[in-house]
């Protein structure tokens, strides 16, 4: 069975670290691996997660926090880690590896070492607990990579901050350390000699200033939430990635046309505009898998509609399509149209599945390619069970195993606000009704959509003696997302210098275990 430190706490270590606290009249408490901090009570979790890889979380003692979920895809293992401590400090042993603690009177400190070398360590002052700021030092290390998105070189470059807060970020610029869609916390600490990872498991918007001097590290500083931190011992890349994908999962089993030429643009108007697509390739003998529908297709901008003025019989596109091996793929982003009358926004108002404004009253209003647009909540299940029947071939006209999923402006987007996404303080709806600020959950609401879409395709081979595996395309993205869907970097120009960052940063991505990931060739802008 896994160590209850809250026993060893209570049992053995926290009659003698009281003594020394009281006769000092100091106003911490410091409990070997519970940290207690008066006003501010936190406790200290290590699990053992195996080869050496091990998790690190301060959570708060006295009141209830948000903690991230679904991302993580298995337990720790049990029986495999233990602990011993002398006054302030604490060592944990798991197989090779050890975790270092100790407490001051304002500072958290902790290393880890494995193979015989310190790899990495980590400090955060307790009075930051609510707005977590820690460094981190990786003494083998000589350069870092990941941290996605970041339109940057592969090498994150020494005194940069780079800012991760998912976002539309339109007309981006390159060599820039700006947020972009997506976020993966992930850091590879890399030198010729060793390699180690760390994952900080937090949801909400980060900023990570690299530091290069004696020795290389970061400042790696959070809106909110919790400091809950993965330690992969490596030692080499390929180890750190097989390390970092056992806690996130591997990349999804993509289907076989998938991995073909896709053929997209904004955008295709009527069944007869794809038609004569189709039948160019076949006249100059070009191969192509898949076609793709921008959001022009539906029926003014509402998802999981069409316009039947220009797409008369959605069916008779797909069979054409299908009858030379080819694929569709439309899209569905989780900005819902505001009409009275659109299947989807009456139910979404009659089911309470949109994200609310701040005080927690009415959905949530903005603007989007639509208009005036409410957000699904994702962050439900009860929503994202409902939003997944959506896919189910009884309800989506058009709908069968040839036709996939693009879920775009999933950050989420909003027009007119200044960061081009959703305000913090809107409010999502948890499991057991409470209610939560975006500002938490933000970087993850992507990982929540993608859930949902992708348990709608698979719900929809029920029936079948096999499960027909989708393909599903997102702009935005978590930790988790490389489970359920391909990513591409968005809208970027069609400009020299654009395509080949498009390189670094795909890099980045794959360095940082999201490898099916793709940039648009020719650019988007102009």
């Amino acid at each position: 069975m896994l160590l209850s430190f809250q026993y060893l706490l209570r049992k053995l270590i926290l009659p003698l670290l009281l003594l020394p606290t009281l006769l000092s009249g100091t106003a911490v408490r410091v409990r070997a691996v519970e940290v207690v901090k008066l006003g501010s009570d936190v406790f200290l979790d290590v699990s053992d997660y195996g080869s050496g890889v091990l998790r690190l979380s301060l959570k708060p003692l006295t009141k209830s926090f948000y903690e991230v979920k679904d991302v993580v895809v298995r337990e720790p293992e049990a029986g495999n880690i233990g602990s011993t401590c002398e006054g302030v400090s604490c060592t944990i042993n798991s197989g090779q590896c050890v975790m270092k603690t100790s407490v001051t009177e304002e500072v958290f400190h902790a290393s880890y070492e494995c193979h015989g070398s310190v790899l990495s360590s980590m400090e955060m002052p307790l009075s930051l607990f609510e707005e977590p700021s820690v460094a981190f030092k990786f003494p083998s290390a000589r350069r870092l990579y990941g941290i996605p998105e970041h339109a940057t070189d592969l090498s994150l470059h020494g005194n940069a901050t780079y800012a991760m807060y998912n976002n539309d970020a339109f007309q981006y610029a390159i060599n820039d350390p700006q947020a972009l869609y997506g976020t993966i916390p992930f850091l590879l600490a890399h030198s010729s000699k060793i390699s180690t990872g760390v994952l900080f498991l937090n949801s909400a918007g980060m900023r990570v200033e690299v530091q290069e001097g004696e020795l290389i590290g970061c400042q790696w500083t959070v809106e909110c939430g919790l400091v809950d931190v993965f330690f992969f011992p490596g030692p080499t890349p390929s180890m750190v990635q097989k390390q970092h994908a056992s806690i996130t999962g591997n990349t999804m089993l993509p289907p076989y046309f998938s991995l073909g030429y896709h053929q997209c643009r904004w955008n295709y108007r009527s069944t007869n505009d794809c038609l004569n697509v189709d039948q160019g390739f076949d006249r100059h003998n070009l191969p192509y898998d898949c076609l793709w529908l921008d959001i022009e297709h539906t029926d003014g901008k509402k998802y999981f509609t069409w316009d039947k003025h220009n797409f008369p019989e959605p069916k008779l596109l797909v069979n054409a399509l299908a009858s030379k091996g080819r694929k569709l793929v439309t899209i569905k982003d989780p900005h819902v149209k505001r009409e009275s009358g659109y299947f989807v926004h009456e139910e979404a108002l009659k089911g309470n599945h949109y994200v609310k404004n701040a005080d927690g009253t009415d959905a949530y209003e903005g603007k989007c390619w639509p208009g005036a647009s409410s957000w699904i909540d994702f962050y439900n299940k009860r929503t994202r069970d409902w939003y997944a029947t959506f896919f189910h071939h009884d309800r989506y006209e058009g709908g069968t195993h040839d036709v996939h999923s693009w879920v775009d402006m999933n950050e989420p987007s909003v027009f007119e606000l200044k960061d081009k996404t959703i305000h913090r303080d809107a409010k999502h709806t948890s499991d057991t009704g409470d209610l939560l600020d975006n500002k938490y959950l933000h970087n993850m609401y992507s990982l929540y959509s993608l859930m949902s879409v992708y348990q709608g395709h698979i719900e929809s081979s029920k029936g079948l003696d096999h499960v027909k595996r989708p393909f599903i395309l997102t702009r935005s993205f978590f930790s988790g997302a490389q489970r359920y869907a391909a990513m591409w970097t968005g809208d970027n120009m069609a400009k020299w210098d654009h395509l080949q960052n498009s390189i670094p940063e795909m890099l980045s991505l794959s360095v940082s275990n999201y490898v099916f990931c793709g940039a648009d060739i020719g650019g988007f802008f102009l």
